[in-house]
């Protein structure tokens, strides 16, 4: 919970929580270049903003949480939310399709208002639940995409309501590379979920990843993704080895076909790099 203060939350995978993955209260801070995701609340299931909050969320993916008035973001007592270059896609609504809620506390009535810009939202402003219009305030921006984001794997709730973790990173094709916000100036501190810089291209991706062809799969750090590098996988095939267990983002401690299918799909797309960067879970930066 953030209460009356302005943090930065970044580069965060934000995951399995029960109370949304961010809560806002009376807050402002800029939630930027997170995977949030498999997160379950009331309210909301990925970020919860209430009671005048205003924050500023951008460069995220927000993808597999649920809740019963909307899975994705929620906006509701007096908050103004400002959303930019996000995924919001395959959150889970009590029987609908909500990603985005904006409503108000009728015991509170105070405007709850929502911009959003450049983001791609699973069917587009259909999916977003605007309450009584003397209060609620949609201001629907430029940009803003409702196609398939092609991740490379999404997660899911499994049979036992468990989250299984996807890899979203966004694979060739996807219709999130370049077309964010074109006038997005990133920062000197301004990265992707993998660390890369922002910006990759002629502008600012959508969501967390900043796309990069062939950028992990180099396990051997020549510069190139090859038979090399499968070599080394093969090696460790079934085993426990944490520099080539690529696969989920955090990996599982085994090398199997998870890591096999990741490693194929860079390897068919793979150009030369610097540096291979690995995946990280790193801590939210509060300032």
């Amino acid at each position: 919970m953030m209460e009356f203060n302005y943090p930065v939350i970044s580069n965060n995978y934000i995951t399995e929580n029960y109370h949304s993955g961010v809560y806002c209260y009376e807050a402002a801070p800029t939630i930027r270049n997170n995977i949030i995701s498999g997160n379950t609340g009331f309210f909301s299931g990925g970020i919860c903003c209430y009671s005048n909050s205003s924050p500023v969320i951008t460069g995220n993916t927000i993808t597999g949480n649920r809740a019963e008035d909307s899975g994705g973001i929620g906006c509701d007592s007096g908050s103004s939310v400002t959303v930019s270059n996000c995924i919001i896609w395959g959150n889970i609504a009590d029987a609908n399709d909500i990603q985005i809620s904006v409503i108000y506390d009728k015991y509170l009535p105070s405007s709850t208002s929502l911009t959003i810009s450049y983001s791609d939202i699973e069917y587009g402003q259909n999916a977003i639940y605007l309450g009584d219009p003397n209060y609620c305030t949609l201001n629907w921006g430029l940009g803003n995409i409702s196609k398939e984001p092609l991740f490379a794997t999404r997660g899911f709730w499994d049979e036992s309501d468990f989250w299984a973790e996807g890899n979203y990173h966004i694979l060739p094709g996807s219709p999130c590379i370049d077309t964010g916000d074109p006038d997005y100036i990133a920062d000197s501190d301004d990265f992707d979920i993998d660390g890369n810089v922002r910006i990759v291209g002629d502008q600012m991706d959508i969501g967390a990843d900043e796309y990069i062809i062939g950028e992990y799969a180099d396990l051997n750090n020549d510069g190139i993704t090859n038979l090399g590098d499968f070599a080394i996988l093969a090696t460790y095939w079934l085993e426990n080895e944490p520099s080539v267990d690529i696969a989920p983002p955090d990996g599982d401690g085994v090398i199997d076909i998870q890591d096999l299918m990741e490693f194929i799909w860079h390897w068919l797309d793979q150009a030369n790099r610097d540096s291979c960067k690995r995946r990280s879970k790193s801590t939210a930066v509060l300032e």
